[in-house]
């Protein structure tokens, strides 16, 4: 639709056009008779000479029936001195039509007033010492209410002395159009093109250090025009709000210029603009121009409707090579923005001065698309501080490698990027040049100065297809953040945030900040902060209130890379659940010199790592000192209600190099599990690893939670192949299972790693084990069970091995340790402490009851408790401590058939019935009968009283008999049980052995058939 419009424009404009062009003698300056002193028009040769007129003060008013003036010629306003205004109007019907030259003297600023519509043709020219105001309003108003209006009239207006203070509109303005013309007023003064619609094609317009102003109605009402309170100058125009505006566009290379060494500035304000076809704007500080106080003005556009700029048209505010001041602003305020196929909004320094800020605010959307975009840069060679890139919208799309670019090359700090949207911000894609669409704050390479942030406030973001939000530094300087705080949802999908400093950068990183609902990390995307260069990396921080996931090889990285001096950043994850899938990876490294970050994760719910991706990786956390490195690993450190690591996913805490490796710290409220093995064969586990050639201890791995599953092959492993010793396994769990191959062990060279377990119940079934191992140190690691019941199944097993090397080391077998309640070892599942070449540890079991297992010389096929060492002699310590059993009595039979108890015990009967439920008592000497169903027989034992010591008489002498004397104590008499009662004369009751009516003494024993349940109706 925008197309048809302009297209049936350039053919109604070119009509007119070649109508002109045919008919010369249509063109003409033709005075009226409306002024109280007319306007006269004179020609030589092919000037028209224009004198008479009315004069007020420094006002001269002309009117005409007709203004055009022809190519080749000249209207010559022949103006006394003192003018400072000359105001002119066209009140005939005609368009007026200029393709040549309008020239005043002195320095009079001159207006040109006609609704019909103004054309400036090719030849168009300005030689005025003034500024320029080219109007289709119908008249001007003044400050003392007064009109001159090109609107004919019965009546001689009153012209006067006072200054013009707006432009009055009718219905249907006339449009202005500009046709290859080259228009230029004198150094500050300005120069306004306002109608109706304005359009410039293949057009120069020049106002150095002055103001071009552009733009127009449709509607009926005021454009205010502005003076400067110091100078009375020309200031501005001040379009109404609520009045429809008329469009704007450039095309074919147009041109507005007001570069100088101070001030100049350009202002639009349209419904529609169209800058295309590599058109410019231009304002700044001219080259080899300026002072260290000069300020350039700003680029002010103002569209209620849509704004377009494409085909590497620019819109620049810069201090130019050589130039000294500052940058002015380039202001945006629209409905709806488009920046397209290689546009630029482009606010630098190349000199000395600081760079401008673009500022733009859209009701409704914002999008680039293309290589263009918007930039604000400190260059090479300049001094000055970059310009901030500000956007407010609905919504933002950055598409097809558009950049929103921060930069410094020189001297000082980069700007800032702040992007607000109430709705969505997309980026996405890469161009065509290979470049990423993306927000970019960096210090460049040579460049001495400060990166500034990446701040995102919207409901939802999205980062996709290789674009990306980077912060970095290649230079002398810190790096900038990125923060980005998202209501909803914010996605990345093989998009990625950086924060970093580059190789040979001196600086530190900024951190990576989120802020949100939900975030997704998926399809290898990376939000990554590092340092390769002489500083410290930044952070990665998450908060969000539900779902955090990675997934399809995504990744969170903190890293000091090779060659680099500094600390890695921590990545802190606080969330309510945490996903991490198909080897997605979040981890902290060191390759250079410094410490690796560490991994924190709070969930109020789940945390999840699960599989492997297709490109082998697994999904898991690692924090690792890597070959070369030195520094220590950070430790990774879950916090949640559940976790679960599955089908090969990972905990790593590792180091390569010279540095101590982190610990795997997990506290879990609920329940943690282990389980399975990935598609690679590795198993689901978590590691704490000192690897062969590092020099550093191991971090260890504790466990905190209500219960610990690990099965199916996964493993909790600290292992030590190094040079020091492995870290502890510490569990403290409600109950603690290991299942199907699973594995807890410690496993060293370089001294001992201990497993110590703290839990209700621990089990371990189908060939789990718990197991230390040492081939170096002194000593194999020792493991330390405390529990209230202990449980070993089909050829599970609790060891410590140790084993020397090809040099003979001697090393002795570590201990274990059981205090427990229970031991079931069954199924040949064994506890042994053992040393290949030295002397075996020491098993110590402290136990209320041991079941399926001894102690034995060695091991057999059965379940066994041993302490081998290198030889009979070097065997370890078995000691048992068990109330009442002895360890050399062998097994304990079990009875394998159970009690049959239909017979030994009542069934109960429902609630509700007469009999009382869920209470047994025995009261009384006579004991209790065979079975439910029989009597208590006479032949029933009776049990004798027992007397308390209290009534024992006499002392009991060392291995004496205490006796009773005869007739020492009186023989007590025979208590008769009552079994009724009578009433006395006087009223009272007397119980009494046989009553007057007997009632014969119930048995206990009730009949197990239970009456029907009782309906409550």
């Amino acid at each position: 639709m925008k197309g048809c419009h302009l297209r049936f424009w350039l053919l109604e404009s070119s009509v007119l056009f070649c109508l002109w062009v045919a008919d010369p003698t249509a063109a003409q300056i033709a005075p009226d008779a409306t002024l109280p002193n007319n306007s006269t028009v004179n020609l030589q040769g092919t000037t028209r000479v224009i004198e008479g007129g009315t004069t007020a003060g420094g006002n001269l008013f002309h009117s005409f029936r007709e203004f055009s003036v022809p190519t080749g010629g000249e209207a010559f306003f022949n103006n006394a001195g003192d003018i400072q205004n000359i105001f002119s109007r066209v009140t005939g019907g005609s368009i007026s039509n200029i393709d040549g030259l309008i020239r005043t003297n002195g320095t009079a600023s001159l207006f040109l007033l006609n609704p019909n519509g103004i054309i400036f043709g090719p030849n168009a020219r300005l030689n005025i010492g003034g500024s320029f105001f080219a109007s289709t309003a119908r008249s001007l108003t003044f400050a003392d209410g007064t009109q001159f209006s090109a609107i004919p009239s019965q009546t001689t207006p009153l012209l006067t002395i006072s200054v013009p203070i707006g432009l009055q509109y009718g219905n249907n303005a006339g449009n202005i159009q500009v046709q290859g013309s080259f228009l230029t007023v004198p150094n500050g003064k300005a120069l306004a093109l306002i109608g109706g619609t304005v359009r410039l094609d293949g057009v120069v317009l020049e106002a150095f250090g002055g103001r071009v102003e552009l733009g127009g109605l449709v509607g009926e009402g005021t454009v205010g025009i502005n003076a400067d309170v110091e100078t009375g100058n020309f200031a501005s125009l001040q379009f109404p709000d609520g009045i429809l505006r008329a469009d704007v566009s450039f095309t074919n290379g147009s041109i507005a210029s007001v570069v100088a060494d101070n001030s100049g500035s350009i202002a639009i304000n349209a419904s529609n603009l169209e800058i295309l076809a590599e058109s410019v704007l231009l304002a700044g500080i001219a080259s080899e121009l300026g002072s260290i106080d000069s300020r350039a003005g700003n680029i002010e556009i103002n569209a209620t409707g849509a704004i377009k700029i494409a085909n590497d048209s620019l819109i620049v505010n810069s201090v130019l090579p050589g130039g000294m001041g500052d940058a002015g602003d380039i202001e945006i305020t629209t409905k709806s923005l488009t920046i397209a196929s290689g546009a630029q909004l482009n606010a630098s320094t190349f000199g000395k001065g600081n760079a401008g800020s673009v500022k733009v605010t859209a009701s409704d959307t914002i999008s680039f698309d293309g290589d263009g975009g918007i930039f604000t840069t400190v260059e090479k060679g300049a001094v000055g501080k970059g310009g901030s890139i500000e956007i407010a919208t609905e919504s933002l799309v950055v598409t097809a490698g558009a950049q929103l670019q921060a930069l410094t090359r020189g001297q000082g700090d980069a700007g800032s990027v702040k992007i607000t949207a109430s709705d969505t911000i997309s980026f996405d894609g890469v161009g065509s040049n290979g470049f990423p669409s993306g927000a970019f704050s960096t210090v460049e390479n040579g460049a001495v100065g400060k990166g500034s942030n990446i701040e995102i406030t919207t409901k939802s973001l999205v980062v996709r297809g290789g674009a990306g939000l980077n912060a970095l530094t290649r230079g002398q300087g810190d790096a900038g953040s990125v923060k980005i705080t998202a209501t909803d949802t914010i996605s990345f999908d093989g998009g990625d945030a950086f924060s970093t400093v580059a190789v040979g950068a001196v600086g530190k990183g900024g951190s990576i900040e989120i802020t949100t609902n939900s975030l997704a990390v998926t399809d290898s995307a990376q939000l990554a902060v590092g340092t390769r260069g002489q500083g410290d990396a930044g952070s990665v921080k998450i908060i969000a209130t539900d779902t955090v996931s990675f997934d399809r090889g995504s990744a969170a990285f903190s890293s000091v890379e090779k060659g680099a001096v500094g600390k890695g950043g921590s990545i802190e994850i606080t969330t309510k659940s945490l996903a991490i899938t198909d080897g997605a990876q979040v981890n902290t490294l060191t390759r250079g010199q410094g410490d690796a970050g560490s991994v924190k994760i709070t969930a109020s719910d789940s945390v999840s790592f699960d599989g492997v991706g297709s490109n082998g990786f697994a999904s898991a956390s690692f924090s690792t000192v890597e070959k070369g490195a030195v520094g220590k690993g950070g430790s990774i450190e879950i916090t949640a209600k559940s976790l679960a690591i599955t089908d090969g996913a990972r905990l790593n805490a590792s180091t390569r190099g010279q540095g101590d490796a982190g610990s795997v710290k997990i506290t879990v409220s609920d329940s943690v599990s282990f389980d399975g093995v990935g598609s690679n064969g590795a198993a689901s586990a978590a590691f704490s690893t000192v690897e062969a050639g590092a020099v550093g201890k191991g971090g260890g791995i504790e466990i905190t939670t209500g219960s610990l599953s690990v099965s199916n092959g996964a493993a909790l492993t600290a292992t030590s192949a190094g040079n020091g010793r492995a870290g502890d396994i510490v569990i403290n769990a409600g109950s603690i299972r290991l299942d199907s191959q699973a594995l807890l062990s410690s496993d060293t060279t370089g001294g001992e790693g201990n497993i110590r377990l703290r839990s209700e119940s621990l089990q371990l079934t189908r060939d789990s084990e718990i197991t230390t191992n040492a081939t170096g140190g002194k000593s194999g690691g020792n493991i330390d069970v405390q529990a209230s019941a202990l449980i070993l199944r089909q050829n599970s097993t609790i060891t410590t091995n140790a084993q020397g090397s090809l040099t003979g080391t001697e090393i002795k077998g570590g201990n274990i340790t059981l205090d427990t309640d229970v031991i079931a070892a069954l199924e040949d599942s064994d506890i042994s402490a053992n040393s290949d070449n030295f002397f075996g540890g020491k098993v110590q079991i402290n136990a209320q009851s041991i079941f399926g297992t001894q102690f034995r010389l060695a091991s057999t096929l059965e379940s066994d408790i041993t302490a081998t060492g290198g030889a009979p002699e070097l065997s370890g310590i078995v000691e048992i401590n068990t109330p009442d059993v002895d360890p050399s009595s062998g097994l304990i039979e079990l009875p394998a058939n159970f009690v049959d108890i239909t017979g030994q015990i009542v069934q109960d009967c429902p609630t509700g019935t007469r009999f009382a439920d869920n209470e047994f008592f025995i009261t009384g000497r006579g004991g209790i009968p065979p079975t439910p169903r029989e009597a208590l027989s006479h032949n029933a034992i009776e049990v004798d009283w027992v007397t308390p010591n209290s009534q024992v008489q006499g002392s009991r002498g060392a291995g004496e008999q205490g006796s009773r004397g005869a007739g020492e104590s009186p023989i007590p008499s025979e208590i008769v049980e009552a079994t009724g009662w009578v009433r006395g004369a006087n009223g009272e009751v007397i119980l009494t052995a046989n009553p007057p009516t007997a009632t014969p003494y119930e048995t206990w024993y009730r009949s197990i058939l239970c009456p029907a349940p009782q309906s409550n109706n």
